[in-house]
């Protein structure tokens, strides 16, 4: 019989897919249900979360993000939905949030976070309430993160932070689910290298290790950029949404550029985190090049097979001088080989659907990562 998952949230739109990319995945595993301004009718929402609930006793598993487990946190931002589409009326989040994250600390049967935030920022008090809610958390970096004095020793001063969330993860693993980003089919290009105008690029946000890499791209690729930010900078200061296409086109610009590119650069920023361009630049062919993330090994990500490593300029540079079609497409094609079988939608599905069913029959002692494998304590 198929599980049945209550999705509580707020409908929206962010550049980065991977809030959705998920509930495509608890869609794949069972009957998946919304609940929340832009999913729910008017009466529903009048009518309540918590009377819906008890209306509904054979919900398997109760789901929600950090936009309602820290709503107290987001409620009092400037502009909260300044990077996102949003499908609800703003005064609808301060008018339903705080109520649904209360609902979800106290509901007794299975219940998962999705711990869409920066784990390196959590406070003790943001950890507290995790313990204190029993839920199971799904995290993109567990069993791939490291204490942040380790991250200094490799990455340097620029890395900062605290312990919280790592200190929580390692004292209570057996609530964890190892779910690194997911990719959509749709997110996949087969180009090869020899298609592709671009030989670099670097994409995201500014860390100190992508402005570096920056200053190889050509002067119209940095005007691009500059361009780039203006816009985003705009949207932050003086929109307080961004509208469909906003982010469509986004997305768009965003892919294109990874495949229009024989190499591209990847970095975790300061804490080395896997963020989703590990899984994105290979997804789309291009050479992923730049810092290994943190337990990249793990997740598949191996120097010299599917990744090059590069910490420096002088390194990223000696490496595109010495381009080799035939070698540089087999490490691309490899790179999106391992994307494919176990960073895929249809992969992230089957790993998630053997968990949710280890936490029903109270076998599941929580998951990780080991030499490019989903595991089981």
């Amino acid at each position: 019989m198929a599980l049945k998952i209550l999705l509580l949230g707020f409908n929206r739109s962010y550049s980065n897919p991977t809030a959705e990319t998920i509930q495509r995945c608890f869609a794949n595993v069972g009957r998946l249900i919304y609940f929340g301004p832009g999913y729910s009718s008017s009466a529903e929402l009048e009518w309540g979360l918590e009377k819906y609930l008890d209306k509904n006793q054979d919900i398997d598993f109760l789901v929600t993000d950090s936009y309602v487990f820290e709503s107290d946190k987001i409620i009092k931002r400037k502009n909260p939905f300044s990077a996102d589409f949003i499908r609800f009326l703003p005064s609808q989040y301060a008018q339903f949030a705080l109520q649904y994250r209360d609902v979800f600390y106290k509901y007794s049967k299975p219940k998962i976070l999705i711990a869409n935030w920066d784990t390196y920022g959590i406070s003790h008090e943001m950890v507290d309430r995790v313990i204190q809610s029993n839920c199971y958390i799904m995290d993109p970096g567990f069993s791939l993160q490291k204490p942040l004095e380790e991250i200094l020793s490799i990455f340097g001063p620029g890395a900062y932070g605290t312990d919280n969330w790592y200190n929580l993860s390692m004292e209570y693993k057996h609530k964890f689910i190892a779910v690194p980003h997911t990719l959509l089919s749709s997110e996949f290009d087969h180009r090869n290298l020899n298609s592709r105008p671009d030989l670099f690029n670097v994409i995201g946000t500014g860390y100190p290790e992508r402005k570096k890499a920056k200053e190889l791209l050509p002067f119209l690729k940095k005007l691009d950029d500059l361009k780039a930010r203006f816009i985003s900078k705009y949207h932050f200061h003086f929109r307080s949404t961004m509208s469909y296409m906003d982010v469509t086109l986004h997305q768009s610009s965003y892919m294109n550029k990874i495949s229009e590119s024989k190499f591209c650069y990847c970095s975790g920023g300061p804490w080395m985190y896997p963020v989703r361009k590990y899984f994105e630049i290979p997804a789309r062919g291009s050479v992923s090049i730049g810092w290994p993330c943190l337990g990249a090994e793990h997740i598949g990500i191996i120097d010299g097979l599917n990744f090059i490593k590069a910490t420096s300029n002088e390194d990223i540079v000696r490496i595109l001088d010495s381009y080799n079609e035939e070698k540089h497409q087999s490490i691309a094609s490899a790179g999106r080989q391992l994307m494919w079988t176990k960073h895929s939608e249809f992969a992230r599905t089957s790993q998630i659907r053997e968990s949710l069913h280890k936490i029903l029959t109270n076998q599941f002692k929580g998951s990780y990562w080991h030499d490019g494998e989903y595991k089981h304590f």
